[in-house]
């Protein structure tokens, strides 16, 4: 978890003379700046990974894509939710320690995302570095080979191409 925060905040995110321009500078600071974890204070006891990042990291503003981090915990009798994906929320299963989409206001799994919490850290890092190759204007999407190839590394890095579908999603793979 340290390695992902350290590499999270070593993202460097160009910012054109078009873009100063415009956008407010305000934005353009937020956008900057988006990929910074700053420690809470609090330290986590768990073995977890995730979880100690959630707890000891101010991750209430971290969007990596449509996953929107949570600024707490949350738990259930079968997950510890950790972020949102959409209107779903990403847990960890407490019997496998399998992250996992779970359709909101249900205990059914839409998909799992990750053998186990270090190998999602592990692509979702890489997920930030292909968001952070484009400047603002740019379309993720417009670039389909390089899409696809980033969505099939990151399901590798998650464990496997049972977690290729959600990565295609994630990052705007459509074929």
């Amino acid at each position: 978890m340290r390695e992902f925060v350290c590499r999270m905040n070593q993202i460097d995110i160009s910012i054109s003379e078009e873009n100063l321009l415009n956008y407010s500078q305000g934005f353009l600071d937020i956008y900057k700046n988006a990929y910074k974890l700053l420690a809470t204070g609090s330290v986590s006891n768990s073995k977890n990974q995730l979880i100690k990042l959630v707890t000891d990291y101010n991750c209430n503003e971290l969007e990596i894509g449509m996953i929107n981090f949570s600024n707490k915990i949350n738990e259930d009798e079968l997950y510890t939710y950790i972020a949102s994906f959409d209107a779903d929320l990403i847990g960890i299963n407490k019997i496998n320690d399998q992250i996992e989409l779970v359709e909101f206001g249900t205990k059914h799994i839409l998909c799992p995302l990750a053998q186990n919490a270090e190998k999602f850290l592990d692509a979702l890092l890489s997920v930030v570095q292909f968001y952070s190759s484009f400047t603002i204007d740019e379309d993720v999407s417009d670039n389909q080979d390089q899409a696809c190839s980033v969505a099939k590394e990151c399901s590798m890095l998650a464990g496997g191409v049972r977690y290729l579908s959600f990565y295609k999603l994630l990052i705007g793979c459509y074929s």
